[in-house]
């Protein structure tokens, strides 16, 4: 029927499942009052939480109880000029309303207590009204403001970034470590290494070459007899490793003499 309107009622019935007390805390929360006030919405008593809505506002008002795990009826009235009224017992003197703490979601039209986050919907009030360029709420109470939040998060990120970019290379080019580059030398050393797979200064010889990115070839003396046979050609002396760096027999492990070599010192 064409202006038809309804009055909502609660009489203090749960969800098959819910509990009493998430009931309680969930009605607390939508009326934005302690659970020990909710506590006379389950005396078994007729309740209105709502009157003078029409149909679309009383689903609403369905649905807001259905989520809090309650349960609530719909009534239709005959055609009056009530008054909208705030929760309370029907044969209470009725207390004079609070505009001030009431506001309307402006996604779904909700009503409920002042608060940054729509019970219905969900919604952060304050994005919502950011996103579309609407109000940020609808409400009864002038100067009441939610202020949005500050959107510096990717601000944030991209400076945080940066940061970790240079804190890199900072470590790279301060760590002692020493680099050996085409720009400087033109060409990558030439580096071969004569050894075994048992010899432990062999690994830390491979070690020094690969932590610098130099480039290296090795011959294993024990699998292969040409290398084997070309190593005693250099190398007078018996023992592994025997390093080849552009041209200069380095007989042993030594960092310092690698290090020597690589640089060009004599």
């Amino acid at each position: 029927m064409a202006g038809q309107l309804y009055r909502i009622v609660f009489e203090g019935e749960i969800l098959e499942g819910s509990q009493v007390q998430e009931v309680k805390r969930a009605l607390a929360k939508l009326y934005n009052k302690r659970e020990d006030q909710v506590e006379r919405y389950f005396s078994g008593k007729r309740l209105t939480v709502k009157k003078d809505v029409d149909y679309d506002t009383a689903m609403k008002y369905v649905k807001a109880f259905e989520r809090a795990g309650a349960v609530c009826r719909v009534e239709e009235l005959e055609p009056h000029n009530g008054l909208e009224q705030p929760l309370m017992l029907e044969k209470e003197v009725e207390k004079p309303s609070q505009p001030d703490d009431v506001m309307v979601c402006p996604k779904c039209q909700f009503e409920q207590a002042l608060s940054e986050e729509c019970v219905r919907c969900g919604i952060i009030i304050s994005k919502y009204s950011e996103r579309f360029n609407a109000p940020e709420i609808e409400r009864r109470k002038e100067g009441f403001r939610v202020e949005p939040e500050q959107k510096n998060f990717k601000l944030l990120t991209i400076s945080a970034a940066i940061l970790v970019v240079f804190l890199v290379i900072g470590l790279y080019y301060f760590s002692g470590t020493p680099r050996y580059s085409l720009s400087e030398n033109r060409t990558s050393p030439k580096v071969e290494l004569y050894g075994t797979s048992w010899c432990h200064y062999c690994q830390k010889a491979r070690e020094f070459f690969r932590s610098r990115g130099i480039p290296f070839t090795e011959y294993d003396i024990e699998k292969d007899k040409n290398a084997a046979a070309r190593k005693k050609q250099l190398d007078k002396r018996n023992g592994v490793p025997f390093v080849v760096i552009n041209g200069r027999g380095i007989h042993g492990w030594s960092a310092a003499v690698y290090e020597q070599a690589l640089k060009g010192h004599p």
